[in-house]
């Protein structure tokens, strides 16, 4: 109550505190193994998470690549059709000039040949 310490006194509380402090460390390190062993699977599900993300990545790189290997394959057939038929048009609009000169020339002809007879 309110008397003095005794050297037993103070020796069962430094017994005290000293299972205190045995047990405080075994609490910290029984934290610590879980905190490593947390750590780990933690550690674990990343690698696996960044494994699945590079996969996905490929398989997208891999998919966007060869669609739009399609598409360009498509324009560029594409743009041979066109080019062909401007050069068929070309061609097709010169032969209707030439017609047309020949057509003129015949009726020049034709009356000609009309008025000499």
């Amino acid at each position: 109550d309110h008397q003095p310490a005794t050297k037993g006194d103070i020796a069962a509380v430094k017994g005290d505190l000293a299972a205190v402090k045995t047990e405080l460390k075994a609490g910290i390190a029984a934290v610590k193994d879980d905190l490593d062993n947390k750590f780990k699977d933690l550690s674990g599900e990343i690698l696996k998470f960044h494994f699945k993300m590079d996969r996905m990545e490929n398989r997208l790189n891999t998919e966007f690549s060869t669609k739009t290997d399609r598409i360009f394959n498509l324009l560029d057939s594409i743009a041979g059709d066109v080019k062909r038929y401007q050069r068929e048009d070309a061609l097709r609009g010169e032969a209707v000039m030439q017609h047309t000169e020949k057509l003129s020339n015949h009726e020049t002809r034709i009356t000609l040949l009309e008025t000499k007879k």
